[in-house]
C-alpha cells in the first residue's frame, strides 16, 4: 500500500503460491522470434507507462538488454545485487562488459548490494563507490518477536544449528566446521549440524572428510 504501482514480470512461473503478486506479467521468451518479444516487451513498457525498472540481479538486467537493448528504451534502473552476479564481474564474459562498459556508464543508474563486503567487491570489479548503496536483506520483524537472545541455551541439551546455502567454497562452510570443532574442544554439552543446499555441491566431498577428520 504505497503510492507506487509495481508490476512483475517474470519468465519462469516458479514460486506462484508462494509469491502471488497482484500484478504480474509472464512472459515465455523463448517461445518467439526476436522480432516478436522485442515488440511484445516495448509493448508492456510503453502501455504500462514503467518510469523505473528494478533487476533483482545484475544478471538479469543483462538478459533483458539482451531482449531489449536494440529498442533504445534506457530507462531509469536499480540494479539490485546479491551475490554470484557480482563474482562473475571477476571473469571477462558479455556479462561483465555489458555491466561495467554499458550500465555502469549512464546516468540513470544505481546499484545495491547486501552486505559492506559485496559493495567492496563491485568497487574492486572496476564500479565507481557513489554508484553503490549498501541495502542490507530485511526479514519480517515477526522474527525479532520470538527471536531470543539471551540464556536459551544453557548446555544441558544439545545445541541444534542449521546453515543453509551452496556448498561452494566462498560459502565458507570449512570455517563453520573448523568452528565448531574448536567449540567442542571448550565447552560443554554436544551440538548438532544440519547443512541444507539446493544447486551447488562443489564442496560436499571435502566437507565431509573434514567432518571425519575432525571426529
Amino acid at each position: 500500500e504505497t503510492i507506487h504501482d509495481n508490476v512483475f514480470l517474470y519468465q519462469q512461473p516458479q514460486l506462484r503460491a508462494e509469491r502471488p503478486y497482484a500484478k504480474a506479467v509472464h512472459l515465455s521468451w523463448p517461445d518467439f522470434r526476436p522480432e516478436v518479444y522485442r515488440e511484445i516487451y516495448r509493448y508492456i513498457i510503453e502501455t504500462l507507462g514503467i518510469d523505473l525498472i528494478i533487476a533483482h540481479f545484475a544478471i538479469n538486467e543483462h538478459r533483458l538488454h539482451q531482449r531489449v537493448g536494440d529498442l533504445g528504451l534506457e530507462i531509469p534502473t536499480i540494479v539490485m545485487t546479491h551475490g554470484i552476479d557480482v563474482f562473475k564481474l571477476k571473469e571477462p564474459s558479455a556479462y561483465r562488459d555489458h555491466v561495467m562498459n554499458r550500465l555502469a556508464m549512464r546516468e540513470n543508474v544505481t546499484f545495491t548490494a547486501v552486505s559492506d563486503y559485496l559493495r567492496d567487491e563491485l568497487v574492486a570489479a572496476g564500479l565507481a563507490p557513489d554508484r553503490i548503496t549498501v541495502l542490507p536483506n530485511t526479514v519480517n520483524d515477526r522474527f525479532y518477536r520470538h527471536r531470543k537472545t539471551d540464556d536459551f541455551h544453557d548446555g544441558q541439551r544439545t545445541l541444534r544449528l542449521l546453515c543453509m546455502g551452496r556448498l561452494i567454497a566462498w560459502k565458507g562452510h570449512r570455517h563453520l566446521i573448523d568452528a565448531l570443532a574448536s567449540f567442542r574442544d571448550s565447552c560443554t554439552g554436544d551440538f548438532e549440524l544440519t547443512i541444507v543446499y539446493g544447486n551447488g555441491d562443489d564442496e560436499l566431498k571435502a566437507l565431509r572428510a573434514q567432518a571425519a577428520a575432525l571426529g
